[in-house]
């Protein structure tokens, strides 16, 4: 098996483990190597399989990356170990997803660019596990997340919310960063071309993606 599989595999066992109770997203804040050989991060399947790939220590690459996942598990741990485990078995059987959730999930990871999106990330699982979205919105919502520069996270709420007006006036940039992040769609108005939220942008902010 080679080291791309055994972290997608130790992936999918860990979202599912009840090991990751414990884990703080506090962790993702520290030096990591000074606390991986003992204590929660070590008994964390995911982690400790990074850690027995790279042999001695973690590259710069591995740290990022460990930071992401630690926050995404913390953020995901609100989730009882069996609800998790649902969650799984339901990709399993997604476009998208199909039998290859923890290479999607690494793919996802690997690509987000701040610290607020991993929670992210989570929230939208979670919303997926809960049954207040389908597959097919989830697979959305991780598009725009992926898509949607961070600086341009906190104008989501305030398009969603504004009058045709107050669109109009949001700017060029931030109105071009939402439509490409999939939330955004341009119609026309006031004898213009004029952007207004779509269900994407609709479901972003009632499950708080932005908070």
């Amino acid at each position: 098996m080679d080291s791309e599989k055994k972290i997608s595999t130790a992936l999918v066992t860990t979202v599912k483990s009840a090991d990751i109770g414990g884990l703080s997203k506090e962790y993702a804040e520290i030096a990591l190597d000074s606390v991986l050989s003992e204590g929660v991060l070590h008994d964390i399947p995911v982690i400790s399989t990074i850690v027995a790939i790279g042999r001695v220590g973690l590259s710069i690459n591995d740290q990022i990356f460990a930071k992401k996942l630690i926050r995404f598990l913390s953020s995901l741990s609100e989730l009882e170990p069996e609800e998790r485990a649902s969650m799984i078995d339901r990709l399993d059987s997604e476009d998208g997803f199909r039998h290859q959730v923890g290479d999607r999930l690494i793919e996802l990871l690997d690509k987000i660019d701040s610290h607020a999106k991993p929670e992210m990330l989570a929230k939208a699982f979670r919303a997926y596990a809960a049954g207040l979205i389908d597959g097919d919105m989830l697979n959305r919502l991780n598009n725009a997340i992926e898509r949607l520069p961070h600086y341009e996270i906190k104008a989501v709420r305030a398009f969603q919310a504004g009058s045709p007006i107050d669109r109009m006036n949001t700017s060029e940039s931030t109105l071009a960063a939402l439509s490409a992040a999939g939330l955004a769609i341009p119609t026309s108005g006031f004898d213009e071309l004029v952007y207004k939220p779509n269900a994407v942008c609709d479901v972003f902010i009632s499950i708080g993606l932005d908070r």
